[in-house]
């Protein structure tokens, strides 16, 4: 699953997740982001999306995180 992705070295996760129809994400928790500098849009537009925890991610300073979420949970 996501959970074993080695992620160290990923420097963009640009609309990674957009659009997706699931309701959560599990297995990114751990991911190495510390090397990623784009995350814009990587969740947008996911609107049936309700469950996912980043909150282990260390976001570089810097990183672009521009509608990152836009439009995420409420279309």
């Amino acid at each position: 699953g996501l959970e074993n992705w080695d992620t160290s070295k990923v420097t963009s996760i640009k609309n990674m997740f957009a659009y997706t129809g699931m309701e959560s994400i599990n297995g990114v928790s751990q991911w190495d982001v510390r090397e990623c500098k784009n995350f814009y849009g990587a969740f947008g537009r996911s609107t049936s999306l309700k469950s996912i925890d980043l909150s282990q991610w260390e976001i570089p300073e810097g990183a672009d995180m521009a509608v990152a979420e836009s439009r995420s949970h409420h279309g």
